[in-house]
């Protein structure tokens, strides 16, 4: 499992089921839900069955999706993790934040810090963002982490995402002095 990790601003910790109640509010906006690959609002019960899923994920392949904790005053300001069974074959770091927390660079900070973790620490050889097409801030997003625009891919209900991916070798080349 991926312990906590720590960014200036944001402690990125695993979710615990203590955090389910931000979790469910958060996923029953539309507006951040236009561009999730599951569309919101989310039923509670769906939202129970994908955060149970996203849990059991910490004990079977290390992976999943994390709290953004807010360091000032503890807030959750969203989530973002690395994950394995969304897209396969690929290992995706992906962010969902609810409006109140956009522009405030807390996507583009939890992000690299699990993105400098899984090539830093887990040694994965690549990482991608599935972001649905016209999502510009999250590609901004994927940018900032060093991640270039791949292909299109068609997934559910014909929805178009693109793929940004980011390597490893690309990682800790930008990271030399």
């Amino acid at each position: 499992m991926i312990p906590t990790l720590e960014a200036s601003r944001l402690l990125v910790r695993p979710f615990s089921w203590d955090d389910f109640p931000w979790f469910l509010a958060a996923h029953q906006d539309p507006v951040i839900g236009r561009y999730l690959l599951y569309r919101t609002p989310w039923t509670e019960e769906f939202a129970r069955w994908f955060f149970s899923d996203l849990l059991a994920h910490y004990e079977q392949d290390g992976m999943g999706h994390m709290a953004l904790v807010r360091k000032g005053d503890g807030a959750i300001v969203g989530r973002s993790g690395l994950s394995s069974w969304l897209v396969e074959g690929e290992v995706e770091l992906g962010y969902t934040l609810p409006q109140e927390h956009w522009g405030k660079g807390y996507a583009t900070e939890g992000s690299q810090a699990l993105r400098d973790y899984g090539f830093g620490v887990m040694g994965l050889p690549r990482l991608i963002s599935l972001i649905e097409q016209g999502n510009e801030p999250s590609m901004a997003v994927a940018r900032r982490n060093g991640f270039v625009y791949e292909r299109d891919v068609e997934r559910e209900g014909g929805r178009t995402f693109t793929i940004w991916a980011g390597t490893r070798e690309a990682w800790h080349a930008g990271r030399q002095p």
